[in-house]
């Protein structure tokens, strides 16, 4: 991962449920982490949002059995690390242009300039952010092009938990 101000890394502790019948022995603890993965991996988790392959299981607690509505659930507490991306006021983003409009700028960031062997694509939808500077923050539009790398002062940002996207606006700088 590369050093960026907006990337923090975080501990955080989660409670796992895995099904009595899901459960094999010789893979429990790979069920665990995808458990893990699939509740707080590439989404808004808590105070930001949490790059997938950065999550890390520091340590488990031994599982307890439970019954909930007749079925049959292993319950662990698991304490995990994880990489976070979080923007504040201030910070400065590299981004690339997908869209220029009548309302201004829209911007992502490419996940393969944060995640080391990132193999999706990096496209709009894919990003963790989607940044957008108003045409009154911008001085001359015309020198925008769509697919072009700029940088971005964070002015606020919107997280909604569970989300796929954070969203900033910000006002682009040299």
């Amino acid at each position: 991962m590369t050093d960026i101000s907006y990337i923090t890394k975080q501990k955080f502790s989660e409670i796992i449920n895995i099904d009595y019948k899901d459960i094999n022995t010789k893979r429990f603890n790979q069920k665990i982490y995808h458990k893990l993965l699939e509740k707080v991996g590439d989404r808004c988790y808590n105070n930001g949002y949490t790059l997938r392959n950065s999550v890390e299981m520091i340590n488990k607690s031994l599982c307890k059995l439970e019954s909930l509505d007749s079925n049959n659930l292993l319950t662990c507490k698991i304490n995990f690390s994880v990489d976070m991306i979080r923007p504040e006021t201030d910070d400065i983003i590299e981004c690339y242009i997908d869209n220029i409009n009548k309302m201004g700028v829209i911007a992502y960031i490419k996940l393969k300039d944060l995640v080391k062997d990132y193999k999706g694509e990096n496209v709009l939808k894919d990003s963790p952010l989607i940044i957008i500077v108003p045409l009154q923050l911008i001085d001359d539009i015309d020198e925008l092009n769509i697919g072009q790398k700029i940088k971005v002062k964070v002015n606020a940002s919107r997280l909604k938990f569970n989300a796929k996207q954070i969203q900033v606006v910000g006002e682009i700088v040299d």
